[in-house]
């Protein structure tokens, strides 16, 4: 069985905070699709499925609280020296976190696809 948690602690330290870094940034795009889509709503908005607006914004709403999660874990492990980047919860959390985001951005495009199409 191969051991992925094998190099150095210096790596193991530069993949946590690497990891650190992308779940941030996936954080800082769902708020700022949530308060774009919300901001925008009452221009878009022509009747047509507005179960994907909802979909959209509660799996970005869950990547957000997924990604907290991740970001404590992290801590965690730092704080512990606990380093272990790969086949843990952390890495679990982000796999989750990062499909969340897609999901909503798809449900999101399709929420904007079906009602720009309605105004024409």
């Amino acid at each position: 069985m191969t051991d992925h948690n094998s190099g150095s602690d210096d790596d193991k330290r530069a993949a946590l905070k690497a990891i650190g870094d992308y779940t941030n940034g996936l954080i800082v795009l769902a708020v700022g699709t949530l308060a774009l889509s919300a901001t925008l709503l009452s221009n878009t908005y022509a009747g047509r499925s507005i179960w994907t607006l909802y979909a959209g914004w509660a799996s970005l709403a869950c990547s957000l609280g997924i990604g907290l999660l991740a970001l404590g874990q992290q801590i965690s492990m730092l704080a512990e020296s606990d380093l272990r980047p790969r086949r843990t919860t952390l890495e679990t959390y982000s796999l989750i976190q990062v499909s969340l985001v897609i999901g909503g951005l798809v449900f999101l495009g399709i929420f904007a696809v079906q009602n720009a199409t309605a105004h024409r």
